[in-house]
């Protein structure tokens, strides 16, 4: 009976969870790769989920290369709503030490599928411990704030060369979304997505999202908590108020209760003759920093014009 629903749909659907979790642990790449020859997967599958099967490298997915009908690929290995731990006594938790899965022939295959014409591929869930350990030998490692996440080099290379939406939250990259983004940021915000409800953030089980206005970065709103500009709406997460420098968007705390801003905006504000002194102690080094400037400019005009004056006089 489990069987059957992929006869009936022409194998556009496959997913490990309905074969015994002991034969899945066993199975190799291999193994897989021959069920995918099998069912002739490159035409015909459509959404793929590897539950279980935690004996896989990844090389056993070659056949799915140059495939114009794969949409969905689900490499998590665990089953729908299951965290990616393994509980040990009564409350302890470890992360699945024995996943197998690399990088490196993972991102090989989808890299043929993401640059065929006509490709149909949209949704890639990928190992939790992706983030945890680095499976490359040549892996460079970088911590980010609050999440204790170590990425591999080749997965950083991989988000970047297909402009790939990256929500670390729920281990998943969307893509296919540059003509649509404005449509699929609004949609994810409001935390109407049916796939991401599904997958919530796997440290807080919340699925409200929010993006970074300078690198488009998917920020979980329960665990990254920021403020939204209350004039422009930018909005910045950890990584790029600590690698570029942005000043995070806060409220200034005067006793007025002023909305949050964002420094140019702040900046803005001030110069316009605000009488907030919260939000004038925060932009106050700015400000300087701007009036020096200032003041250098129009020092160096003036002993440009004293300059010409001198050579008209000489003339």
């Amino acid at each position: 009976k489990q069987i059957k629903q992929y006869y009936d749909s022409a194998w556009e659907m496959l997913d490990f969870v309905d074969i015994p979790a002991s034969l899945a642990f066993r199975l190799s790449d291999d193994d897989v790769g021959a069920v995918l020859v099998c069912i002739d997967a490159k035409n015909n599958l459509k959404r793929l989920k590897l539950t279980h099967c935690f004996n896989v490298v990844g090389t056993g997915l070659d056949p799915l290369r140059r495939s114009t009908v794969l949409e969905y690929l689900d490499l998590e290995l665990v089953r729908e709503f299951e965290e990616p731990w393994l509980r040990v006594g009564d409350s302890e938790k470890r992360q699945f030490d024995e996943i197998k899965l690399c990088e490196g022939p993972v991102f090989d295959i989808l890299e043929d599928i993401l640059r065929g014409e006509g490709n149909s591929f949209r949704r890639f869930q990928y190992p939790y411990k992706w983030y945890n350990n680095a499976a490359e030998t040549d892996a460079k490692k970088r911590l980010y704030e609050g999440n204790q996440i170590i990425r591999a080099e080749r997965f950083d290379q991989f988000v970047s060369d297909h402009n790939a939406v990256l929500n670390k939250y729920t281990c998943c990259m969307q893509f296919g979304c540059d003509d649509e983004m404005t449509a699929f940021c609004n949609t994810l915000e409001k935390g109407d997505n049916p796939e991401d409800d599904a997958n919530m953030c796997i440290d807080c089980a919340f699925a409200q999202y929010s993006f970074c206005t300078h690198c488009n970065q998917i920020m979980c709103d329960d665990c990254c908590v920021t403020e939204e500009c209350s004039v422009c709406d930018a909005r910045y997460c950890p990584s790029c108020c600590k690698d570029y420098g942005l000043a995070e968007v806060v409220h200034c705390y005067d006793v007025n209760g002023c909305e949050p801003y964002c420094s140019s905006c702040r900046l803005e504000r001030c110069k316009n003759g605000s009488n907030c002194e919260g939000c004038r102690k925060l932009i106050f080094d700015a400000l300087l920093e701007e009036n020096i400037a200032k003041k250098a400019q129009i020092d160096a005009q003036r002993m440009e014009i004293e300059t010409l004056r001198q050579k008209s006089n000489n003339c």
